[in-house]
Formats: structure tokens, C-alpha cells, sequence
């Protein structure tokens, strides 16, 4: 059995344990010369090889692909609008307090004014007959600088209209003079003056409206009752 001898491999081996001896194909599968009387340790080395030849291939084992886990993105925050409340302002927040007996009111027996340019102020200074008209110090400068400048809306009278309390050049008052002539290209042009103050009338936010009128005629200053329209 000395062709036995010639080395092999897994397949060469177990063909020997068919066709031989177990003992004699042990010798060829160790190696060991021929006629040897194998001991316990080399038999069980050669069971161990035989073994290891029957064993099944390990064939290595490949993951499956791991695949991708899309990390969740959490939402945006949801944004509220949160209307900004508008802002009130009080247009009274600084205002003067008034009663209805600091209004000026035109009354008494009306006076028909019959001749215009009948004593007349024209060319006279008209502070001291603003002051007749019971203007404040303060809207007496209002109107003196409003005259200078002429800062006036031009209209025209017609007979029935009111011009309130009226001066004249004599210095003599006129309460709630009324136009009682037929008004003429001539004699029918009047300047009016205004001044508005926002005021506390009664506890009430008002606009405060006061009139001064200037005849082209006379210059007869006058002045007309105070107009009074609330705040919305």
C-alpha cells in the first residue's frame, strides 16, 4: 500500500476509508509508513481529519443591505398671527375742561345792521376791538396773526345773514346783528376768520369752533356764537 502514501486531500481521504481498512487508510491519511500499528491518539487524530472532511462547507453568510432609515423632520411650527390691537388715542388726553358758561354765545336783542359802512373801524388797529369781542389773550394773538396774513376764507353776504356781536368805530356794540340791507357788489364781501380747539366740554371731547368776520365795508369785527362739534 505504498501508492497510499501520496498525500490527497478531503476527497482522496474519505475514498480511502471506502476502499481500505479503516486502519490502513488511517496510515495513508496521516502519513505514517506502512505496517505501523497505529495507537488510540493517532486514530483519533485521524477520525478528527476524517471529521473535519465530512463537515459541511461554511459558507459565510452575507447581511442583507441594510437600508436607510429616512430620520423623521419634525414639522414646522405652526405660526399665529397674533393681531396687534390698535392703538386708541384720545384726542382729549391733553385737553382744557370747559363748562357751557365759557362758551361765547351771541344773544340778546338783534340789532339790523340798515347802513353798511355807517361808522366804520376800517383803518383803525384791530386788537382793541378783538378784545370787545371777548377773546382770550391767547386766541386774540391766534386771530391778530391770522389777520396779518390774511389767513381768511372770502364770501359774500347776503340780507338776513348773522354777524353776531359787532363792533363799530365809535366803539359802540351791536349784539346779533343781522344784514338788513340788500347786499351789493360793493358793500356784499366779507373775510372769515376760524380757530378750532379740541376741549373737554362737560366732560364731553368736543371741537370747539370760533368765528370772526370782517365786513370789506367797515371792518366792523364781529363775532359769531362758537360752533361745537363732538369727537367721533
Amino acid at each position: 500500500m505504498s501508492f497510499i502514501n501520496s498525500g490527497g486531500g478531503c476527497s482522496t481521504w474519505l475514498h480511502l476509508l471506502v476502499q481500505y481498512p479503516k486502519t490502513a487508510a488511517c496510515v495513508a491519511i496521516l502519513g505514517l509508513p506502512t505496517g505501523i500499528v497505529l495507537t488510540s491518539e493517532q486514530l483519533a487524530e485521524c477520525d478528527a481529519k476524517v471529521a473535519a472532511c465530512k463537515a459541511p462547507p461554511v459558507v459565510p453568510i452575507t447581511p442583507p443591505p441594510v437600508e436607510a432609515v429616512a430620520t423623521p423632520v419634525a414639522p414646522p411650527p405652526v405660526v399665529v398671527a397674533v393681531p396687534t390691537p390698535a392703538l386708541v388715542v384720545d384726542p382729549c388726553a391733553d385737553a382744557p375742561s370747559i363748562t357751557k358758561a365759557d362758551l361765547f354765545v351771541s344773544s340778546g336783542k338783534p340789532f339790523l345792521w340798515k347802513n353798511p359802512g355807517l361808522d366804520p373801524v376800517r383803518g383803525k388797529a384791530p386788537q382793541p376791538y378783538l378784545a370787545k369781542l371777548q377773546f382770550t389773550p391767547a386766541e386774540m394773538d391766534i386771530f391778530l396773526k391770522k389777520i396779518a396774513k390774511k389767513e381768511a376764507v372770502t364770501t359774500t353776504l347776503k340780507k338776513g345773514d348773522k354777524l353776531g356781536l359787532m363792533n363799530s368805530g365809535s366803539g359802540k356794540m351791536r349784539n346779533n346783528a343781522v344784514v338788513d340791507y340788500t347786499p351789493t357788489a360793493k358793500n356784499n364781501g366779507v373775510r372769515v376768520y376760524t380757530t378750532k380747539q379740541v376741549v373737554r366740554l362737560d366732560g364731553e371731547c368736543v371741537t370747539r369752533e370760533l368765528i370772526l368776520l370782517e365786513p370789506f365795508v367797515c371792518s366792523n369785527w364781529s363775532r359769531l356764537s362758537d360752533v361745537i362739534t363732538p369727537k367721533k
